[in-house]
């Protein structure tokens, strides 16, 4: 039976204020963007009665999720994902977020290179259309700090469940891009439905996995859908696949 199957960008997004304990009121963790960021300038439990240094909040997070660290790995990962890659524009000149990049290592651990694994095993015995959903605007879930922040204080984007608005009619606003981008999702869904593949009409061709590990990109316009051959790297996947064969 062929799968469609897929992931979205910023899974990690969804779930990482949760692993962090807050440090000072609700409203007081937002205007910092976030739980990690408040950390890292402020004295609090989780390091120790200090402020955390960016590569002990990794280690702290990873701890969290039950995972052993070393000193050598978390200096490698703080220079794969630095925070300078993080800029979170409801700070004060876009300082960057802490949470944003501990949650794009959550996804990429959990999520990402996960699913990667699945689409290579699957695609050995049935054709496998893969997707990664990626709307950096993503509409939020519930209440909001400031659109499009959710209710963390930091921006959603494609965090998990975004993609879901996108497939059914929940009433959140979306652009004109997004509604192209919705439109064309729910041509896919429907085409899979109807004939085991996601291809048909005047839809962009959307390869199987077998072509190259070909990932289709969900992206509301003037981003791109269409097939992009670099998920692995994209997420760093090579990383984390030691970790995820001993599991």
């Amino acid at each position: 039976m062929p799968v469609l199957h897929g992931t979205n960008a910023n899974e990690g997004r969804f779930f990482e204020p949760a692993l962090i304990p807050f440090a000072a009121d609700s409203a007081t963790v937002i205007a910092a963007g976030g739980p990690a960021n408040y950390d890292l300038a402020n004295a609090n439990t989780f390091c120790g009665g200090a402020s955390c240094t960016y590569s002990q909040e990794i280690g702290l997070f990873l701890r969290e999720l039950g995972l052993p660290t070393t000193p050598q790995f978390l200096t490698l990962l703080s220079r794969v994902y630095p925070l300078s890659n993080f800029p979170d524009p409801y700070l004060p000149n876009g300082a960057p977020s802490a949470d944003e990049a501990l949650a794009q290592i959550f996804t990429d651990l959990v999520f990402a290179c996960n699913t990667l694994d699945a689409h290579v095993e699957l695609s050995t015995f049935v054709p496998v259309y893969a997707y990664e959903f990626n709307d950096p605007q993503a509409p939020p879930f519930g209440p909001v700090a400031e659109p499009p922040n959710d209710q963390f204080g930091y921006p959603t984007a494609s965090q998990h469940a975004a993609e879901l608005q996108f497939l059914f009619s929940f009433g959140m606003p979306l652009t004109s891009g997004e509604l192209t981008l919705a439109s064309e999702m729910q041509g896919y869904w429907a085409n899979f439905v109807k004939s085991l593949t996601p291809n048909g009409g005047s839809l962009v061709p959307w390869l199987s996995f077998a072509h190259r590990g070909a990932v289709q990109q969900l992206a509301p316009s003037p981003g791109v859908t269409g097939p992009a051959f670099n998920f692995a790297a994209e997420h760093f996947c090579p990383i984390w696949e030691p970790i995820l064969e001993r599991e």
